[in-house]
């Protein structure tokens, strides 16, 4: 995975989806969970989520202390995550 720090916003979803698919995706796949980069608007990142995850209570604990990590090493002005 590249770590660009600035990537071009017409690359940024894709990027993110690569690197949720690579880093995140095995661990969710788990608990039967699944999540899809839907878009990022000021900082915040808004995945759909499936599976297992939809009615999760440890959704948000998922969001910001797993998926946000990851989300920033492709673009570090991520700031939140939203599972919709």
């Amino acid at each position: 995975m590249t770590n660009d720090a600035n990537p071009p916003s017409d690359g940024l979803v894709p990027a993110l989806q690569h690197a949720l698919d690579t880093l995140v995706s095995p661990l969710l796949a788990r608990d039967g969970a699944a999540v899809e980069v839907q878009r990022v608007e000021d900082g915040v990142l808004e995945l759909r989520a499936a599976g297992s995850l939809r009615g999760c209570p440890g959704r948000t604990w998922t969001a910001r202390g797993v998926i946000l990590p990851v989300a920033r090493t492709v673009d570090a002005s991520i700031h939140d995550v939203r599972i919709l």
